[in-house]
């Protein structure tokens, strides 16, 4: 028998993801991503991670307060930008299509407020969706994949032979995308109903967000942001975490619980405090209705 072939035998059990497997498969999408991110990016990780928990943590306490003017300046920077770019298209001034479109994109976004926060509560109530769905339905499948890609056959001794050397190169050297798609094809051929479910579950979270983030706007701005901003902050401090203090990411991706824990803790503090601080401004805009 050449020296990379073996013969295994196990009992088939049923496919059941645990703590570990789920740690180990965001490890693996975490090297994959560095692996193929553009080194610029790596080298900017630090600064970049500061950035977005930052931006988590206005996010988080100060979403619901100022995203109406966030989303109007966001506007009114497309709006500048999309003018500089139309001017240079028609060989005019910048300087006098900038100004136009910057003013016409503000104030279409600030009149169409309910719209924007109906987009990002879709968008925050899809992730948690899916997210959730994911966990039960993908993940335990996921993990499977990532561990092995043995094909069994009950009741019969599984033959494997490992990669060569060759082989293993060209699986390190395989792009996001490419993983993603072997992984979602393994995933389908263990549940075939899989994909169509996903699909059901994002278009009713999408289109239950939007409705709830035009007729409940405090709400679901207060809901939205709140969760937008653990997610930017975990990520940012899960990135500083593995540069600075290796040692305790590590002890906490052994013990995962932990992590969720602090999250849960941090988002109801989000929750609560944003509730607090938008408390007047829901007030102020209750006077402003019962004295057009």
């Amino acid at each position: 028998m050449p020296i990379h072939e073996l013969t295994i035998e196990w009992d088939e059990a049923e496919t059941v993801v645990t703590m570990t497997d789920l740690t180990k498969l965001l490890q693996d999408l975490g090297q994959l991503a560095h692996q193929h991110l553009p080194r610029p990016w790596v080298d900017q990780g630090v600064p970049v991670a500061i950035f977005v928990l930052l931006a988590g943590l206005g996010i988080s306490f100060f979403g619901a307060r100022l995203a109406r003017f966030a989303i109007t300046a966001g506007f009114v920077v497309l709006g500048g930008a999309a003018g500089v770019y139309f001017a240079r298209h028609m060989d005019w001034s910048p300087v006098l299509c900038m100004a136009p479109g910057a003013a016409m994109l503000g104030t279409i976004a600030h009149f169409t407020f309910r719209l924007w926060v109906g987009v990002v509560s879709a968008i925050a109530l899809a992730f948690l969706a899916l997210s959730f769905f994911g966990y039960h339905r993908v993940a335990p499948h996921a993990a499977e994949f990532s561990r092995t890609a043995l094909t069994t056959v009950p009741d019969e001794p599984a033959t494997f032979s490992l990669p060569t050397p060759a082989e293993q190169a060209v699986y390190h050297q395989r792009s996001p995308r490419q993983w993603a798609g072997e992984m979602w094809t393994y995933v389908i051929g263990k549940d075939p109903q899989v994909e169509r479910s996903a699909h059901a579950v994002a278009l009713v979270a999408l289109v239950t967000g939007l409705f709830f983030g035009v007729i409940a706007v405090r709400a679901t701005l207060i809901l939205s942001t709140s969760v937008l901003g653990t997610v930017f902050s975990a990520v940012a401090l899960a990135t500083l975490l593995a540069r600075f203090l290796p040692s305790t990411y590590q002890a906490l991706l052994q013990r995962p619980q932990i992590a969720g824990i602090g999250l849960a803790v941090f988002l109801v503090g989000s929750l609560s405090l944003q509730a607090l601080f938008t408390r007047k401004w829901a007030a102020a805009k209750g006077q402003q209705s019962a004295n057009p």
